[in-house]
Parts: C-alpha cells; structure tokens; sequence
C-alpha cells in the first residue's frame, strides 16, 4: 500500500490511499470515527474504476492526525485478532 500526503495542517490531514477501495476505507473511517478526538474522518473515490480512495481527517486542538490514524489501525488490529481467536475457538 502506498499513501501520497496532498495536504498537511496541524489538525487536518489529506492522504492519497493508492490502490484501495471502499473495504479498506469503510473499515479505517470507522475507527478513526471511534477516537472521540476525531471531529471528521471521511473518503472520497471519484470515479471507482480508476481513482484512489482520497481519505481526509480533522482532530480537536492536540491530536496529531497521524496519531489518530495510527491508533485506529492499531483497534482494527487488535478487533481482527479477537476475530481470529473466536474462530479458532470455535473449530477446535
């Protein structure tokens, strides 16, 4: 996966997702929306066939972006690994 930084403020934060799609995206805003310091996190794909996803994210005062991002790929991590452990569980 590749990622392409289109714009950069303090709180906000505007990121190319290079060769992704709705999965990937709803998955990620959705977690970033669980951060109660993230005050926006949203995606655009213009055309689907042949545009990037264009993920944008906004925190409160103090919240670095980057951070925000970070912590939330680290919750679906861990939400996998639960889902993981259950399934295993489950078939021994």
């Amino acid at each position: 996966m590749e990622l392409k930084v289109l714009e950069e403020r303090e709180n906000e934060l505007e990121i190319e997702v290079i060769g992704e799609g709705h999965t990937m995206m709803n998955l990620l805003k959705s977690s970033l929306l669980d951060d109660p310091d993230v005050l926006v996190a949203t995606y655009d794909i213009k055309f689907p066939t042949i545009s990037n996803p264009i993920l944008y994210i906004r925190t409160r005062e103090g919240r670095n972006p980057y951070d925000a991002i970070k912590d939330a790929v680290d919750r679906i991590i861990t939400r996998f690994d639960e889902l993981s452990d259950a399934i295993t569980g489950v078939l021994i």
